[in-house]
């Protein structure tokens, strides 16, 4: 392909990686798309070539002669320090990572050492939605009323939604995780769909440094809305009709946050113009790395074992 043919590296194809290439089908640029994975399996798919995207399979990072524009880490978040580690020495342009970053604070800190200085982005994508830009315009008329964010999940889905939530109210108001009160959660971890990884129920809540909270709770009764609210203000976000409302009837267009959807746009921007809406490395590491934190707590307080390791995705 020609010389201005972008060149992407995607590691890991399961649900999120294929959702990416998903992505890259519907960017209209010449693209040649590089795809590694450890499970062999992952490379009995067949990826059909396009007039404009190119798949090729790659068994070794060392093998890579192209320089990469985009590298995405959509693997689980086990071992990805050492995965970086070796990614960083072909000298990409610009990198996503998934959420969560990795399963222990010094494994994250250890990986923000060697891309601090990087375009790298997280995959935590609501600072890139226009409806939460208009949320976000709305609650800064009244800066002075902390806020509180209220979600009402179905399942134990703490973890998995914990990092977005914190990253809204961090990113609405300038602010950082205080601290978590873990007291609520449930004594048993759940079994995660992706096996060998775990994730809890019950009540979460997260105090920021500005009086602001989040307070997350799930039960079997669960529908998924998001509550923003201050003391002037009350927005709903209702994810499955794809609104958000206020107590007058207003109404925001919200839409759907699957990486196959939203990431044509933000990937089409890191490659055009190497900046993004997504929150950085530096942008995320500290609350990420309070989250870890005391979700490590809450696993010694359940099994009376210490981990190095979470085992969260």
């Amino acid at each position: 392909m020609i010389d201005r043919c972008k060149k992407i590296l995607v590691v890991g194809l399961g649900v999120l990686g294929t959702s990416y290439i998903k992505a890259i089908r519907y960017l209209n640029l010449p693209i040649e798309v590089y795809m590694l994975d450890s499970d062999p399996k992952k490379k009995e798919k067949v990826y059909n070539n396009t007039k404009m995207v190119k798949f090729f399979y790659i068994n070794d990072i060392k093998k890579l002669k192209n320089k990469i524009n985009l590298v995405i880490i959509s693997t689980t978040a086990n071992n990805r320090y050492e995965l970086v580690k070796k990614i960083e020495k072909i000298k990409p342009d610009s990198w996503i990572i998934e959420k969560l970053i990795e399963q222990s604070v010094n494994s994250t800190n250890k990986m923000f050492k060697i891309l601090k200085n990087k375009k790298c982005w997280i995959n935590v994508p609501r600072r890139a939605l226009r409806e939460y830009e208009k949320l976000k315009l709305e609650f800064n008329k009244n800066q002075e009323y902390p806020l509180e964010i209220l979600s009402n999940l179905r399942g134990d889905r703490i973890v998995t939604n914990l990092i977005h939530l914190v990253d809204i109210l961090s990113w609405f108001r300038g602010v950082k995780v205080k601290n978590i009160d873990i007291s609520g959660l449930n004594k048993f971890w759940s079994e995660s769909k992706r096996e060998g990884y775990y994730d809890v129920g019950g009540k979460l809540i997260v105090n920021m440094t500005d009086f602001s909270k989040i307070i997350i709770k799930t039960s079997n009764k669960g529908n998924g809305q998001i509550k923003i609210k201050n003391k002037i203000k009350n927005w709903t976000i209702l994810q499955t009709k794809k609104i958000a409302l206020n107590k007058n009837g207003d109404k925001i267009r919200v839409c759907n946050p699957q990486v196959s959807i939203i990431m044509v746009k933000i990937i089409k921007q890191i490659l055009l113009e190497k900046k993004s809406k997504l929150p950085t490395f530096k942008d995320i590491i500290y609350n990420h790395n309070i989250c870890t934190k005391f979700l490590k707590i809450h696993w010694y307080k359940c099994t009376g074992k210490k981990l190095k390791y979470l085992p969260v995705t």
